[in-house]
């Protein structure tokens, strides 16, 4: 038995057809003849379709039928998903089919609609080229259409033939349209037959057609007596006008004959003339005195006249004229006007045909019977529908945008590629839902799909792992009657029953990687083109499972946030006029969260404007259950209590503070909070912004606080964290604090200052984070905790710490807006303390004795107005790494202690007036990295400072920047005309240790003084005045270059050769081919694809056949040239910019040279006149942001060329620039 013709790769063609929506109201619509099929075949099969739960749209015998198809059956073409074609045997005889078709293969090729055509008694191929009984039924209908058109115009004798072969030889139809005009042209002017048509070309035809036309001129004017002085008519138009020329040429002959005829004849025979061709008697009859000139381009719209009455005025003109004999004078426009038609929708259904045709179907014949057929059919029917789509939302607000970003992600490969796509983001934001529309949405162009959910549930469950392989088996192959028996067999069986099948499998809240593991293993596993979408809250499981993109969800903005709500809420788009604040003030708490805004849109549904207010203040205190149900999944999914006690503190005390202090805070408590604080991020818990601060969704924070309130939800004093001020003060003042609370936090207002007594504190043994704002201690410091480790105290109102308060634990003081005027006036050891803020301290005049802080980190005194001496102790504090004096207005000079901190990254004297020197030591703070020293009265900038081998950021004297920006300028301003030759000399003793040099616009003499020190520069910029100069100065710096290279050459070779003596290498001689590849610019998603085809390539292929990516891909251009040059105009991209240049050198070199020697990057710029030249000792330093620059100075329409400087001894074959672009926010 042969199998049906209908393969899987009717799916391919969809790919691209992913966008669609799909809201059709039908599953099929189904084609067919009638009085073939439908009392046998079509409808056996409609009831089997039915029976299979299929929507069917069936043409109905009782609908009106014409001449086209009516709108209710074109609207239900469009509104199926499938459209199944019966082709039979009379199929092609019916007008109403062939239009079905039309529309049909219309919305194929437009929305994407599947159409499987089923071949009943009939040959695919017969159906193609229109052969056999199918052909004669087709040939039938177009008799019929003829026939109905001779019947209006009876002149159209023989034009059923010539359409009959229009469908075969449409120059047949042509050549017979020019001999029936012959033939009658002849007969109307006596002119015999004298010239033979010939088939060789429509140019030919046209003056065939001319010269007859000519003729019959002659002949009516000779019959009228008349001597025209007439230009030749015009020569037809070939190809495609040149019917409607011959119209012409015809209608201006009949004006000759007319305008000869009304000379001679009745006026009132010349009136019914002229108002049978519309035209006024002046128009209609030139002067004719002895002779008439007419002009050509008269227009007579013959074709608005009756037909048939004026013929026969033609005829009754030209014999009473001259007694010639009548001819039939065609109609030109309505004869046209018809047969374009009739050629067009003849061209179409062929077209038509000839495309479902070749779409792979079902051929009845194949089968032993109709009912195995119909079973076949019904099928792959319901393997195209696939009737599982998954409920997405009742108001599926914001998630059309959402859908389309990850489609195109999902086709960020080729269509044969595999693909895994993770998605992820907090709870209730929405992963699932999404998840669910791009099932729905593109499920059906798979060969199979699975969406796997809740895996985090059913994974703990009993032999759960093997029932979620067996699931995900069955939904791919459902007549699969595989068991499987345990989790290592069922990854055997997945592979080998996956891996050629284009599948989409969706595996929905994965919260381990062995889940990965097991149900997707690797891309191996799947067939070309399958996509594997997988949701987490965790991105860690993401990139240890090896994803290719990572989709982050991002919650609603306040417009989609709105409009859910008041879905759920008001079951409308938008609030009633008296909610309209209330709801702001619900999506605001919401924070774009989906879930929330639904749960807490039904929540408020149908209630009053007070009880919304009492439900908002209720949730002040008590977040909604619902909501917190689903975000504690991921609370009670971190792996141990370490990490859920970070999260509590960070959800109690820490959003919106500094990481890195953070960290070193809890570390303090011995929590582990680096490693910790990273899960957080990772589970979507906590989040980090682009300042390094600590966030958190409020939600979440809620959701934390309640935690913790759930456990004591009575008894204040048993809670772990107190936050809630009123919940503060009444355990302090109540004084009924436990040892169970481990941090307390009561802001107040500045201007409601609460005293509170100290011994509220004394049971409150393990308080280990103190935050007060606004608060007076009044007692003994002595019951404060001697466990604390961080003391965050905004205002604190003492002059100094008490002696009795006990620091030795304390791993941060932030003591802000404080009345302080010296820190401590007996100093304790502080072994553990690490940060040390004293900022806003008005009253603060010295800085504390620093050598019992032997492990501080972190010193800020910002806005100390009256400080004016810092302590020679500073020199003691061996691992600090920020000093912060800013605006210290007062502070007139630092310690020379202080440039031994060889610790310190960070040194910022900002805004200290009176600073006026910074001393040559300097350059002995190894660590420094960033100094900021602007609004200070220093006015020299340190010569040892362009010596410093770290720092990368300076902001000194109005210089700012980074160092290898300013650094050039300040080495210029030392250079000028008003310093001395010594100073100059001073300089460039330490150019050695200078990362780049700018020289701006000047003479080349400058870039002369400096050439011998170009070897010892990383980066140089020269800014030319002319395109002379630039050459000159291009010339000199190759000169130089390559000298350098040179003398290097020598000692590589010389070593060379006294290796070869000592070792007796034999095969010196011999030369390889060799590639470089380095970008210039930062990495994106781009890059690595480039990289990636590129690099394949270099070990794929033989060097000498190397075959690079061309221009193919759409985000970069590519530019080639021989040589170790390349020169190119950097284009114009319409809404993107130019991201990263991409380099590639093939080059040959000797066997025995082991270093890839390039050294030099040139840069030039035609344009601007500019040079940039980079230099770096290995392949590797290329890639770095300093490269940025580079592309900063790069607009589109500069002329650019890229030079790359190797060896002498090295020969560049080819080198390779791509430009790679990024879209421009849209913002």
């Amino acid at each position: 038995m042969s199998s049906s013709r209908y393969d899987s790769d009717l799916h391919d063609d969809f790919f691209r057809e992913w966008y669609q929506d799909d809201n059709r109201k039908y599953d099929v619509f189904m084609s067919f003849r009638g009085k073939d099929t439908r009392a046998s075949f079509t409808s056996h099969l409609y009831a089997a379709l039915k029976n299979a739960g299929i929507t069917v749209f069936k043409d109905d015998e009782t609908l009106s039928r014409g001449k086209h198809i009516s709108h209710s059956l074109r609207l239900g073409i469009e509104q199926s998903r499938i459209s199944v074609v019966v082709f039979s045997r009379n199929y092609a005889e019916s007008r109403w089919c062939l239009q079905e078709l039309e529309k049909i293969m219309e919305c194929h090729r437009t929305t994407g609609q599947v159409v499987l055509p089923v071949f009943y008694d009939v040959d695919p191929s017969q159906v193609r080229h229109q052969k056999g009984h199918f052909g004669k039924a087709f040939e039938k209908l177009l008799n019929t259409i003829l026939k109905e058109i001779g019947d209006k115009w009876p002149q159209v004798v023989g034009w059923r033939e010539a359409l009959h072969k229009a469908t075969h030889n449409q120059r047949c139809w042509k050549n017979s349209h020019v001999n029936l005009w012959r033939k009658g042209l002849c007969e109307a002017g006596g002119v015999p037959v004298v010239v033979v048509f010939s088939s060789s070309g429509e140019t030919e035809i046209a003056n065939e057609i001319s010269l007859i036309l000519k003729h019959w001129r002659e002949a009516l004017c000779k019959a009228a007596g008349i001597v025209l002085n007439c230009s030749p008519q015009p020569q037809l138009r070939s190809q495609h006008n040149g019917y409607l020329t011959v119209c012409n040429c015809i209608k201006t002959a009949v004006t000759v004959a007319s305008a000869a005829f009304s000379c001679n004849c009745s006026p009132q025979y010349k009136d019914c003339l002229t108002r049978r061709n519309h035209h006024s008697p002046p128009e209609m009859s030139a002067t004719i005195s002895g002779s008439a000139v007419l002009n050509s381009s008269v227009e007579m719209e013959m074709a608005n006249n009756e037909i048939d009455d004026l013929i026969q005025s033609w005829k009754d003109a030209l014999h009473k004229a001259a007694g010639i004999s009548g001819v039939a004078v065609l109609n030109h426009r309505g004869e046209m006007d018809t047969s374009n038609e009739i050629n067009q929708f003849v061209k179409r259904w062929t077209e038509a045909l000839r495309e479902a045709a070749s779409i792979s179907g079902v051929v009845v014949q194949n089968f032993k019977n109709e009912s195995e057929a119909i079973k076949h059919i019904v099928e792959n029917v319901t393997h195209l529908l696939d009737k599982t789509e998954l409920f997405v939302a009742n108001n599926p607000v914001g998630v059309e945008h959402r859908v389309q970003e990850m489609i195109q992600l999902l086709d960020q490969k080729q269509s044969n590629d595999v693909l895994l796509l993770g998605m992820w983001g907090m709870g209730g934001i929405g992963k699932t839902t999404i998840a669910k529309a791009i099932y729905n949405r593109i499920g059906r162009n798979f060969d199979g799909r699975s969406f796997l959910a809740h895996i985090r549930e059913d994974w703990g469950q009993d032999s759960g792992q093997v029932y979620l392989q067996e699931q995900l088996l069955f939904d791919i192959d459902k007549e699969t009657n595989a068991k499987i028996r345990n989790v290592e067999s069922g990854k055997i069986i997945l592979k080998e029953r996956l891996r050629h099948k284009r599948v989409l499998l969706i595996l929905d809240d994965v919260n381990e990687l062995d889940q990965m593991n097991i149900l997707c293993g690797s891309h191996e596993w799947f067939g070309p083109g399958s996509r594997i979408i997988i949701t987490t809250r965790d991105i860690s499981i993401l990139r240890r499972g090896g994803v290719d993109k990572v989709y982050k969800m991002k919650g609603m903005n306040e417009v989609e946030s709105i409009e859910l709500f008041c879905w759920h809420a008001f079951k409308q788009a938008s609030p009633r006029e008296d909610f309209i604040d209330l709801s702001r003030n619900v999506v605001v708490y919401s924070g774009g969260l989906p879930l929330a805004l639904e749960v807490l849109g039904s929540y408020l549904f149908d209630m009053k404007v007070t009880e919304w207010e009492s439900v908002l203040e209720k949730l002040k205190r008590i977040p909604n259950d619902q909501v917190q149900k689903k975000l504690k999944i991921s609370y009670y999914g971190l792996s141990d209590d370490t990490e859920r006690e970070i999260f509590l503190d960070i959800a109690c005390f820490f959003i919106g503070m500094d990481r890195f202090d953070v960290i070193r805070i809890l570390n303090g408590c011995g929590l582990f909070a680096e490693i910790g604080i990273f899960v957080l991020v990772e589970r979507s818990l906590v989040s980090v912004d682009d300042k390094n601060k600590l966030g958190m969704h409020d939600l979440l924070r809620d959701m934390g606080r309640e935690i913790i309130r759930e456990k004591s939800p009575k008894e204040l004093e048993e809670r772990s964290r107190l936050w809630f001020r009123d919940d503060v003060l009444d355990v302090l003042s109540k004084e009924t604090g436990t040892k169970a609370i481990e941090g307390l936090a009561l802001k107040l207002p500045k201007a409601n200052t609460e005293k509170v007594r100290t011994k509220a504190f004394k049971k409150m043994k393990k308080l280990r984070l103190l935050q007060l704002a606004g608060v007076e201690l009044v007692g003994d410091f002595e019951y404060i905790s001697k466990d604390l480790r961080w003391l965050c105290w905004h205002g604190f109102p003492l002059t100094c710490i008490p002696r009795n308060f006990y620091q030795g634990s304390l791993v941060s003081i932030q003591l802000e807006n404080s009345n302080i005027t010296i820190l401590w006036k007996e100093a304790q050891l502080m072994e553990k303390l690490k940060i040390l803020i004293l900022s806003h301290s008005h009253y603060l005049t010295h800085t504390p004795d620093f050598s019992n802080l032997p492990n501080l980190e972190k010193l800020e005194l910002i806005d100390c107005p009256r400080l004016c001496e810092v302590s020679d102790t500073i020199v003691h504090l061996n691992k600090v790494l920020l000093i912060s004096f800013q605006d210290c207005i007062r502070l007139r000079k630092l310690p020379r202690s202080i440039y031994k901190l060889k610790s310190l990254k960070t040194l910022i004297l900002s805004g200290c007036l009176k600073i006026d020197k910074l001393e040559e030591d300097l350059e002995q703070m190894e660590s420094l990295t960033t100094l900021v020293a602007d609004k200070t009265a220093i006015t020299r900038v340190p010569v040892s400072i362009v010596r410093s081998k770290s720092i990368g950021y300076i902001s000194l004297c109005g210089y700012e920047g980074l160092s290898h920006d300013v650094f050039p300028s300040i080495i210029w301003s030392w250079m000028s005309p008003m310093n001395s030759l010594s100073s100059r000399n001073q300089t460039f003793t330490g150019i050695s240790s200078l990362v780049s040099l700018d020289v701006p616009n000047t003479s080349s003499n400058h870039l002369s003084y400096i050439s011998k020190d170009l070897p010892k520069l990383q980066s140089l910029w020269v800014e030319c005045g002319s395109e002379l100069q630039l050459s000159r100065d291009v010339t000199s710096i190759l000169d130089a270059l390559y000298a350098t290279h040179s003398e290097k050459l020598e000692s590589t070779t010389s070593q060379m050769y006294n290796m070869k003596c000592n070792n007796v290498v034999s095969n010196s001689g011999s030369n390889s081919l060799r590639s470089l590849l380095f970008q210039i610019g930062m990495s994106c998603e781009i890059t690595h694809i480039l990289r990636q085809r590129i690099l394949q390539n270099m070990t794929t292929s033989d060097h000498q056949a190397c075959l690079l990516p061309d221009d193919s891909y759409p985000d970069w251009l590519a530019f080639k040239s021989e040589g170790s040059s390349v020169t190119f105009e950097i284009p114009q991209v319409n809404g993107h910019y130019l991201k990263t240049m991409m380099c590639h050198i093939h080059y040959c070199s000797p066997d025995n040279i082991t270093s890839d020697g390039l050294k030099n990057l040139l840069v030039i710029n035609h344009t601007k006149a500019t040079i940039q030249l980079y230099k770096r000792d290995s392949l590797d330093a290329f890639e770095d942001e300093e490269w940025q620059r580079v592309l900063s100075k790069i607009e589109p329409g500069n002329k650019v060329q890229i030079v790359v400087v190797f060896w002498s001894i090295l020969k560049v074959n080819k080198t390779t620039i791509y430009l790679i672009y990024k879209p421009m926010d849209k913002k």
